[in-house]
């Protein structure tokens, strides 16, 4: 990483969700629970809104 004249870096970009590739985390758990990656992610974006406000 590179900084600039006044010490600060600059960020390309930022994974907010790490692990949801096909080959990331929580897929590597659906399989081993029988969940092929196509419906997992129906059910997260099924299930993406359906909370009433935003839950940290």
């Amino acid at each position: 990483m590179e900084e600039d004249a006044d010490g600060l870096a600059a960020v390309l970009e930022v994974n907010t969700l790490p692990g949801l590739s096909e080959h990331g985390n929580l897929a590597t758990m659906a399989r081993a629970g029988g969940i092929p990656y196509p419906q997992l992610m129906q059910h997260v974006v099924r299930t993406a809104f359906t909370k009433a406000g935003y839950l940290p």
